[in-house]
């Protein structure tokens, strides 16, 4: 970051010393980078400036002469600016390639360097990130159109207290419901007030954490709402994720108590204090609510996601967040009319939008049996409880759209994100679901679940990605340069945020809260949050999302570290060297791909290396393919050049055993689709599919063929517990021997009773 005077005469060195190689000729240069070209492109540079000193008009006796300006009719380049000094003034003239700039960014180009000249000619001694580009107007417009936002009257209320309120309004209202039971909205207060007063005769109190840990359930919405009432803070535990990983949050948790249903006991740390809700516990418990302060600075719930640092972290969200991300917002408008769906991971933020959105608006939740759920169970469960609101993952959201459309018909507010959406299966909805309103939610977790929201039109611009849209009610969002400056509209920059849904920052990490949540630059005292994502704002106020500068990718919706699977890979002992990184494949859905190199000539087997991943890591974070090289790719740095690792077809697998050919028709169909979906060849009947890059969404989609083409209902749970073709096949084989069996059986009885009948009887059932 040096002076503009500085930069200014290290510019003029380096480009003294390039005119020793002005005769150097411009063929083999082009010759030699012509590999760096694109779509017709200069291979050389795309940006070009020019300064020129005017010549005067030369004098000829007896002839009158004057200077022509020369006119350009085509850009030659991507961007041009050529200055003309004249006269002690400087004239400039953009020329530019209207495909990739409008006329509206490039006269903002001019405002932008004319502000920068004139902070130059104030003073050259200033620092570069000194310098002004935006005009004060500019500055100010950016600065106040999603900054410092207005907080409402609830943001001085508790997430417990406006449930109370909500209790008064509809007491007789169904709030929670599954295809076990049903709470009113006074029940679910009765009880939740129960276990709240159970919870403090176990020292849970203020500012204390209570572990969750129980598959999706009544009693989760009566867990999670006794915990805030007993004003502490709820801890959701993931049922399907390692036990060392577990041990690991609990130990730095240190939960007061865990709630659980007994038949999971055995999976909990034996250190941990138990408590088991589907025994007597809140017998004869009073069903008065506790005397709890309303407090919207007191922590409501910590949420653990990937680490960089090889561990995970917990994100500590207060009640202000929950009840901002709920209540008077600007990107929907829930009524009491409402049926959501918590179908998300209870460990998943977007948990908190379906649970407390329903609860904290009157609205009816409605909870899918425990488990992963096929698509067409899914699709099922959304029609037959006229589901109004659904939130899904991006990936999710397009094997929905492809296979379950006409399911989503009813759906009055549709919310996907946490990726990418893709366009075509936006586009899809947009034409396809005119009374169903598509909204892009974009957010980060330290910003409690949505920060932006977008609310796709039909007459949507196609051409680019779908925009994240504009901050949600009572967030601030700025887009900044590395220096903490607002950056010019269209330009890229990093997304900062903050208000109301601000995270206090990660549990006992002192050090790594510090690290992403850094003082306010234009707000003494307060805080923002550093997300990590680039973004740019559009000409229409707009935002684009553009990507991470760092390595962090989100899988199915979830944040994934690669270097937390690198640091684990690593440590495995015939391992010496490893990379993860973010691969899409033909289907459009991101993978993550590892690359290893072993420290022996017998390098260990994919299913051996999945399987030590799977001590410690939850399936997400497992890498769809292990593949083995000599060597990682080195830039001219000696760092890795991620941009430079092998396909994985052109990779060397790692060993396994050899190919097992198809042995039926059941297999070979099998093999085919496989390989389809995998966008792979030489498929083994026994290869695990795990190893080949298989995961959750994939398997739902693989399902949906599969019921399709055989006309079985193959449970989703196979995949998981027998995943190989050899064993899918064997299972399809029997379920058809089932109802060819129960067939004949059937047609047996019929003949049976035929041959009973008199002919009187058989000539009248035939008329």
């Amino acid at each position: 970051n040096p002076t503009f005077r500085v930069l200014l005469g290290r510019l003029r060195r380096v480009i003294l010393a390039a005119f020793q190689f002005q005769t150097f000729p411009l063929t083999r240069l082009t010759e030699a980078l012509s590999k760096e070209g694109k779509g017709g492109a200069s291979p050389l540079f795309r940006v070009f400036f020019a300064l020129n000193e005017s010549i005067e008009a030369p004098a000829f006796s007896g002839i009158r002469s004057s200077a022509f300006p020369l006119t350009y009719d085509a850009a030659q380049f991507e961007l041009s600016l050529i200055m003309e000094l004249r006269h002690g003034r400087l004239r400039g003239t953009f020329m530019y390639n209207r495909d990739l700039f409008e006329p509206e960014t490039i006269g903002r180009m001019v405002g932008h360097l004319d502000s920068l000249m004139t902070g130059v000619l104030q003073d050259a001694d200033l620092l570069i990130d000194r310098l002004p580009l935006l005009k004060p107007a500019e500055r100010s417009r950016l600065l106040g159109h999603w900054g410092k936002s207005e907080r409402t009257s609830l943001a001085a209320q508790s997430i417990h207290a406006l449930f109370e309120a909500q209790v008064q309004l509809t007491p007789d209202a169904i709030a929670v419901e599954s295809d076990v039971g049903q709470l009113t909205y006074a029940e679910l207060n009765r009880q939740a007030n129960q276990l709240a007063h159970c919870l403090r005769q176990r020292g849970v109190g203020s500012e204390t954490l209570v572990g969750i840990y129980m598959e999706r359930s009544i009693e989760w919405i009566v867990s999670s709402l006794a915990i805030l009432k007993a004003g502490a803070a709820y801890l959701p535990l993931e049922l399907d994720i390692p036990p060392p990983r577990l041990a690991l949050i609990v130990e730095e948790t240190s939960p007061v108590v865990i709630l659980t249903h007994s038949a999971l006991l055995a999976h909990l740390p034996s250190t941990s204090q138990v408590l088991c809700i589907d025994g007597d516990a809140t017998l004869g418990q009073p069903d008065e609510a506790l005397k709890s302060p309303s407090n919207p600075e007191a922590l409501a719930y910590v949420m653990y996601t990937s680490g960089s640092t090889g561990k995970p972290k917990g994100v500590s969200i207060p009640h202000r967040g929950v009840v901002r991300l709920v209540r008077e917002t600007n990107y929907i408008q829930i009524s009491p009319h409402d049926r959501f769906l918590q179908a998300s991971p209870l460990a998943f933020d977007a948990a908190t939008f379906e649970i407390w959105g329903a609860l904290l608006n009157g609205a009816r939740l409605v909870l899918p049996p425990p488990g992963r759920l096929a698509l067409a169970v899914l699709g099922k469960i959304i029609q037959e409880n006229t589901i109004s609101v659904l939130w899904m993952t991006s990936g999710l959201f397009s094997l929905m759209v492809e296979e379950q459309l006409d399911a989503l018909q009813g759906i009055r507010c549709l919310l996907a994100g946490g990726d990418v959406l893709s366009v075509k299966h936006v586009q899809k909805v947009a034409h396809q679901l005119p009374h169903t309103q598509l909204i892009n939610g974009y957010g980060p977790t330290e910003n409690t679940t949505f920060t932006c929201c977008h609310q796709v039109r039909r007459d949507e611009d196609w051409a680019g990605p779908i925009p994240i849209g504009e901050p949600t009610s009572q967030t601030d969002l700025y887009i900044l340069d590395a220096w903490l400056q607002p950056v010019p509209m269209g330009v890229a920059g990093e997304i900062y945020t903050g208000g109301a849904g601000l995270a206090r920052g990660y549990f006992n990490q002192p050090a790594l809260t510090a690290e992403a949540f850094v003082p306010h630059p234009f707000d003494n005292g307060a805080r923002l949050y550093k997300t990590g994502d680039r973004a740019r704002c559009r000409s229409d106020g707009l935002i684009e999302f553009l990507g991470r500068v760092d390595d962090q990718v989100k899988i199915r919706g979830f944040r994934v570290e690669p270097s937390e699977i690198q640091r684990l890979l690593v440590g495995h002992p015939a391992i010496r060297d490893a990379a993860v990184i973010v691969d899409t494949a033909v289907s459009g859905a991101k993978r993550l791909l590892a690359y290893v190199v072993a420290t022996t000539d017998e390098p260990p087997s994919p299913t051996a290396l999945r399987a030590y991943l799977t001590t410690t890591l939850p399936d997400y974070m497992l890498p769809e393919q292990i593949l083995l090289l000599e060597q990682l790719p080195l830039g001219s740095r000696g760092k890795v050049d991620r941009r430079n690792f092998p396909i994985p077809e052109a990779a060397q697998a790692l060993p396994e055993t050899p190919m097992a050919l198809p042995r039926n028709a059941t297999e070979a169909t099998l093999v085919e689709l496989c390989s389809e979906m995998l966008s792979m060849k030489n498929i083994g009947i026994d290869h695990n599919l795990f190893d080949l890059g298989g995961n959750s969404l994939l398997f739902m989609k693989l399902k949906a063929r599969i019921d399709r083409l055989f006309e079985i209902d193959l449970p989703l749970s196979h995949f998981f517990d027998s995943p190989t073709i050899e064993a899918l096949a064997l299972y399809i084989v029997q379920q058809k021997t089932s109802q060819v069996d129960s067939q004949s059986l059937a047609l047996a009885r019929l003949l049976d009773e035929i041959a009973q009948l008199s002919d009187d009887e058989a000539r009248h059932q035939l008329d």
